[in-house]
């Protein structure tokens, strides 16, 4: 069964929905998180640790340290799958991110309301790219280390 929401006329869809579109099989079995955006919006994601990751078709993605912590929240935006898929990794390796939380969005606009919905919620502002959100992961080490 998929599981479609509707936002805007877009489609957003867990990964174990796209199986027919290319994913890989162990996508089936994909443990599901729910994030809830600073709008109150809940937003359902599959999981996957880094190494077991499928390719990823257009949509969100959090990267998350051991402890679940967000380390960066960005747009899936490649028309090649593997390519978005060594995107996450390579940003997973500059963050120390364990795992990443997925959801499938195809359209822009929709992606971005989402990434902006959860970029304030964990962030507290929005992050604009990657290297923002490194600074503020940077910004939460320092405060952590200087109490």
């Amino acid at each position: 069964m998929t599981n479609v929401v509707s936002l805007s006329g877009s489609a957003e869809r867990l990964l174990p929905g796209m199986a027919g579109r290319g994913m890989a099989q162990n996508s089936l079995s994909a443990p599901t998180v729910t994030r809830v955006g600073a709008s109150g919006r809940r937003y359902e994601l599959s999981s996957f640790d880094l190494l077991s990751c499928p390719d990823l078709h257009a949509g969100v993605f959090v990267l998350t340290s051991s402890d679940g912590t967000a380390t960066a929240i960005g747009a899936l935006n490649a028309s090649e799958p593997s390519e978005n898929l060594a995107t996450v990794r390579r940003c997973a390796a500059r963050l120390g991110a364990t795992a990443v939380h997925v959801r499938a969005i195809d359209n822009p606009q929709a992606r971005s309301t989402a990434i902006w919905d959860l970029q304030s919620q964990a962030f507290g502002r929005v992050a604009t790219d990657v290297a923002t959100a490194e600074l503020s992961q940077q910004r939460r080490v320092r405060l952590t280390t200087a109490r």
